[in-house]
């Protein structure tokens, strides 16, 4: 079974997910925008 890492986990989504070495983001954008 493939392992899933969740960080910054709100009531809706997480703001990164890591999934068979893949990671996957939401929403990032840099700082200086």
């Amino acid at each position: 079974m493939s392992e899933l890492q969740r960080f910054h986990v709100g009531p809706r989504l997480s703001e990164m997910a890591i999934h068979n070495g893949t990671v996957y983001l939401a929403g990032q954008v840099p700082d200086d925008t």
